[in-house]
């Protein structure tokens, strides 16, 4: 944990670096050399932060799983479970995906029964991963959806709303 600490916050100042160079240079508080030369250095440590990210998983010193966090925060995620077939499950969680406004499809196996879709927000255009899988569940069908950001450590609960607004949406179809 300390480990994830360290380097979250060698990543922070190593952008902090890579963009307050240019902008200081630029408003003529630094000589443009030294907005330069402070760019490089952030992006340098970027890649060193990166590297040692790297290893650190390598070393199967990552963190455990957060997944028994994410259970006990948002207990109303879960899979949907359906009377129908896992195939007729599958054409309605598509045609649903379809028909959200700010969801950008990407991968659609048919045969797999998943989709993967991105979300930008609003404001920042962040990105989030959706990723809706339906398999055969008893005599119907399980849906199963992870939604995630790739940026940032929190989300303020977009994903797990996200989620549920989906499901919940999915099951009356």
């Amino acid at each position: 944990m300390a480990t994830d600490w360290l380097l979250s916050r060698l990543a922070g100042a190593a952008l902090a670096a890579a963009c307050a160079g240019p902008a200081l240079a630029h408003g003529g508080l630094v000589r443009p050399l030294v907005g330069f030369v402070a760019c490089l250095a952030g992006v340098g440590g970027g890649v060193l932060v990166l590297l040692a990210g790297m290893a650190v998983v390598a070393a199967g010193k990552a963190p455990a799983s957060s997944k028994p966090l994410v259970l006990q925060a948002y207990p109303q995620v879960r899979p949907l479970l359906r009377q129908a077939s896992p195939d007729r499950a599958f054409q309605e969680a598509l045609e649903l995906a379809r028909a959200q406004p700010d969801w950008e499809l990407g991968t659609i196996d048919a045969d797999a029964r998943t989709l993967c879709a991105v979300v930008r927000s609003k404001l920042f255009r962040f990105a989030d991963d959706v990723a809706v899988r339906v398999k055969a569940e008893g005599k119907g069908s399980r849906v199963d959806m992870r939604s995630r950001s790739r940026d940032g450590r929190g989300d303020f609960g977009v994903n797990a709303a996200r989620i549920v607004r989906f499901l919940a949406t999915l099951s009356t179809r």
